[in-house]
Parts: structure tokens; sequence; C-alpha cells
């Protein structure tokens, strides 16, 4: 082959191409890398930005909305004095708050902490703790309300904000009661601590009132009707006394007897000298009328006073069988009022020592640094939130990439 002039520009043409290509494909990978590394970049930002929107927000909420609260922790338990004795039949105490040994009392146990639990929660606690210390001033505020500058929760709902301020508990194994509220300073804290534990203590002081109340029911009712029947024997014998005329027909007979008794010595004697003046057997004898005369007045007396003993009609023996009938009756109506009053005495006593006390463990003492809002807490929850949000998004991304160049 034959060179010519145009082979040497011919083939500069074609190493200028290759560079030009090599040049070319460089730059094009220069900028795929670019790109990358943005994209990566952006990613990266992405990441940490919702990685720290929740913590940012978390900080905003604890510098602008959280309201610091301070806690204040009470225990109590509701106990009974033990019975020294064993009740008698139909003393014992059926009202909410009972008495037991063993099983009986662990159940008691439970009843009491239970009802004192429910009643912690209740609107009625809510209300007569308002009453004692005038709960409007202690409510926190929501965090809407700190927020818009609102008045306090009371004005709308100051049930809300009393369950939000008061946490009850009951230990079932120990039977203790457990209160915590949480206050907008310590002061605030054990102040409407300290009432709740006096609205308590008026609770139990209800209940056992109550109980007292049924438990001495039955043996009050016994005794007024014992009362009335003992003041209606005493109406029947002072009814008879006045239509009879005689206090005591009894001591009445008694005189009678001892009269009769007198007479008949008296009689026997002038029966005897009269059958001595007889024996002489001097009919003119001067003491013979005289003697005759004294043994007819003797027997008349005696014969006056055996009529009105037991003679027909109004005597004292039938005025003695009716008087001893309702002395009878009156005798068993102040036994029956002694016995009742005796029940009554052992009921109440009984029902006193049934009694339910507050026994209280811990008093209310307020914590120095707020326990409300927990800063550590609030913040590991929004890195928790962040980290979950971020890893949703790139798994997300991932997602639409494989798809994508699928």
């Amino acid at each position: 082959m034959v060179p010519t002039s145009e082979t040497p520009l011919r083939r500069m043409d074609s190493s200028d191409g290759a560079l030009v290509e090599r040049t070319s494909t460089i730059d094009h990978r220069r900028r795929l890398r670019s790109e990358a590394q943005r994209h990566r970049i952006r990613r990266r930002l992405m990441t940490l930005g919702l990685v720290l929107i929740p913590i940012i927000a978390a900080g905003a909420y604890l510098i602008f909305l959280a309201v610091p609260q301070f806690q204040a922790e009470a225990r109590f338990s509701v106990q009974a004095a033990q019975l020294s004795a064993a009740p008698t039949t139909g003393s014992t105490m059926s009202s909410l708050l009972s008495q037991g040994n063993g099983a009986a009392s662990a159940a008691a146990g439970f009843v009491d902490g239970w009802a004192v639990l429910d009643f912690l929660n209740s609107r009625d606690c809510m209300q007569q703790l308002d009453q004692k210390i005038g709960l409007e001033k202690y409510l926190p505020k929501s965090p809407l309300e700190s927020l818009t500058g609102s008045g306090n929760s009371s004005h709308s709902d100051p049930y809300r904000g009393y369950l939000r301020m008061v946490h009850a508990s009951y230990s079932m194994i120990e039977q203790i009661n457990v209160l915590e509220v949480d206050g907008l300073s310590p002061s605030d804290s054990e102040a409407v601590a300290n009432g709740l534990l006096a609205v308590v203590q008026d609770f139990v002081n209800r209940m056992n009132q109550e109980g007292i109340k049924d438990a001495i029911k039955v043996s009050r009712e016994a005794v007024r009707q014992a009362e009335q029947k003992g003041k209606a024997a005493n109406a029947e014998i002072s009814q008879w006394r006045l239509q009879h005329g005689n206090i005591d027909p009894a001591a009445e007979a008694g005189m009678l007897l001892n009269q009769i008794s007198e007479l008949e010595t008296s009689l026997t004697a002038a029966e005897v000298n009269l059958d001595n003046i007889k024996a002489q057997g001097n009919p003119k004898h001067p003491q013979l009328a005289p003697a005759q005369q004294q043994v007819d007045a003797l027997n008349n007396r005696l014969n006056q006073l055996r009529s009105r003993m037991s003679g027909q009609g109004d005597t004292l023996a039938s005025q003695l069988k009716t008087y001893v009938e309702l002395t009878n009756q009156q005798t068993f109506a102040d036994s029956n009022l002694l016995q009742a009053r005796q029940g009554y005495q052992q009921a109440f006593t009984n029902a006193m020592a049934l009694q339910r006390y507050l026994s209280i463990i811990a008093r209310p003492v307020s914590e120095t640094q707020p326990s409300i809002p927990n800063i550590l807490i609030v913040l590991l929850l929004a890195l928790g939130s962040g980290c979950c949000l971020a890893g949703g998004y790139n798994l997300i991304q991932a997602l639409y990439r494989s798809f994508r160049y699928a």
C-alpha cells in the first residue's frame, strides 16, 4: 500500500474521537457519582430530620407546654379491733365494714380496701374534698389550657382534673391503700393528700355509724317493745288499784290473817272463861252474861273477817287472784325489759369493738423535684419515635427503588 497524505490525518481523527469518547464517559461517571452522593446526603439529612423532629417537638413541649408537678404519696389501711370474747347470738355486725378471723378477716380486708378505693375514685369524694379544702385552686391545667391561657379545668369538668391529679391503688396482698397526688407545688400536693386522708377518715366513721345502727337495730326494737309492755302492765295495775281502792291486797290479806289469828286466840280464851262460869252451875252468875256477850262479839268479828277474806262477791280472795295475775304480768315484763337492755348493751359493746379505724402507714411528703414530666423518658420516647419514622422512611424508599428498577 502506498502511503498518502490522508493516512496520518485519518489516524489522528480516530485517536481524537476515542479520547473524546473516554472523556465523556469519565464525565458521565463523575456526574453519576456526584448525583448519587447528593442523593445519599439528602437521604441522610432526611433521616436525621425525621429523628430530630420528634426530639425538637418534645423539647418545645417541655419548655412551653409542660406544667411541672410534684407528687406526694401516702399509704394507709383500714383496720378493725379484735373482740376479746365471742359475740352472742344475734349480736354480730352485718355491715359493709365486717370483721372476722383468718380467711374471714382477709375477705373483710378486701372489702374495706376496695370500698375505700372506689370512694376515692368517685365524684362524691371529689365534692367532699372541695367542701373541705377548696379543690378548684389546686387542680392542674391541661396542656391545651396552658397553651391557650384559658381558665382552670375545674370550670369545665372538675372531675376530669381530679382524676388527673389523684391516683389511688390497692394492694390485695398487703391490704394497703396507696394514694398519689400530683400538685403544682409541694405544698399543694401535700394539702390535697392530707385533705383526702381526712375525707377517707370521715367515710370510715360514716361506715362505722351505719354498721352500729344496723347491729343494734334489732336489740333497740326489743328494748322498745319491752318498755311498752312494762308500761302497759304498770298502767293495768294502777287502773286496778283505782277501781278497787286497794293499794296492795296481798298486804291487806296478811293483815286480816293476823287479825283472825288474834281473834281466834281471844275467842278460845273467852270460851274457856265462859265454860268455867257455866261449870259453877249458877245461872245468875254476874259474869255469865258478859262472858257470853264477849264470845258472841268475837264470833261475829271472826265471821266478818272471814267473809271479807273468802266470802261471796268482791272479796279479798277474788281481788287477790286478779292482783296476783297483774303483778306476775308486771314482773314478767320487767324481767323481759332487763334482758332486752342487757342484750342491747351487749350488742352495742360488740358493735363498738367491731369498729373500723384508719391506720396511716406513711403520711404524705412531697418530692423536692418535679416528677411530671420526666424529661429523660420524654426525650427517649421522642428519640424512639424519630428512629421509627426514619426507619419507615428508609424502608419505603428501598421498596420504591426495588419496584422501580425491577
